[in-house]
């Protein structure tokens, strides 16, 4: 569950990153019409920042995207030979 609980958060960070470069930008290309160049306006973003991730886990624990998510860390860590609490290795032949 840790290892979901950081795979979101990591997943938030980087979302927050590209919102804060964003941002950057547009602060800096902020100008004047007289200057020549195109001028912009500045736009609020709110963004959440993740103090206590088991609250957040709690409050979002039904939400189908943290099924798909925690699956997904699991189907890569079985794979990867790490044993998973919660989880039953399953394997199945399939045609290459």
């Amino acid at each position: 569950m840790a290892a979901a609980q950081a795979e979101a958060a990591q997943k938030e960070a980087a979302k927050l990153d590209t919102a804060a470069t964003r941002a950057g930008k547009a602060k800096a290309n902020v100008g004047s019409a007289t200057g020549g160049g195109r001028s912009m306006a500045l736009r609020t973003v709110t963004t959440a920042h993740l103090d206590n991730l088991n609250l957040v886990y709690r409050h979002f624990h039904e939400h189908p995207d943290v099924r798909d998510v925690l699956q997904r860390l699991a189907n890569a860590a079985v794979r990867a030979g790490v044993e998973v609490p919660g989880t039953t290795k399953l394997e199945t032949k399939a045609a290459a």
